[in-house]
């Protein structure tokens, strides 16, 4: 199992197939060319989902299995209200691993896009434990499942 941290995900100009996602491009190509990707069950992008009112949707380009996993087992563990029956549709950190046939799944509260976003008021007290400790629940399951 690996945890990457991205970076480089926005735009320098406009968001474009070229101009986008630089981190996340940059790793799906080293580990195809490394025979890595092979060997991957899948990758979970986890993206904007410490806010205090965590609401995650189905993203529409994510694999089905892996969707369909990550929701039956926050519904098992009793977080149905969080991950929401409605779907989403982003260009974010896994398509460059679905591109090259990875499974992958976006986890992203984009509705956590507030006032605050990408301002200097985006600080840490905007924050929620509890959707911390939701998420690591449910993604930690979700991997011993994966492994399995």
């Amino acid at each position: 199992m690996y945890v990457v941290f991205f970076d480089g995900e926005e735009a320098v100009g406009d968001w474009s197939d070229v101009d986008k996602l630089y981190g996340s491009r940059h790793l799906a190509l080293t580990w195809r060319d490394s025979g890595m990707l092979r060997k991957l069950k899948g990758v979970i992008n986890v993206d904007m989902i410490g806010d205090r009112d965590l609401n995650l949707k189905r993203e529409d380009n994510s694999t089905r299995s892996l969707v369909d996993l990550v929701w039956k087992t926050a519904a098992d563990l009793g977080y149905s209200a969080n991950f929401m029956q409605q779907d989403i549709n982003i260009d974010d950190d896994h398509m460059p691993f679905l591109l090259a046939g990875v499974r992958a799944l976006d986890l992203i509260d984009f509705e956590s896009q507030n006032s605050f976003w990408h301002t200097p008021q985006d600080t840490i007290d905007k924050l929620s434990a509890k959707s911390f400790d939701i998420l690591g629940a449910v993604l930690l399951r979700s991997l011993d499942l994966l492994e399995q």
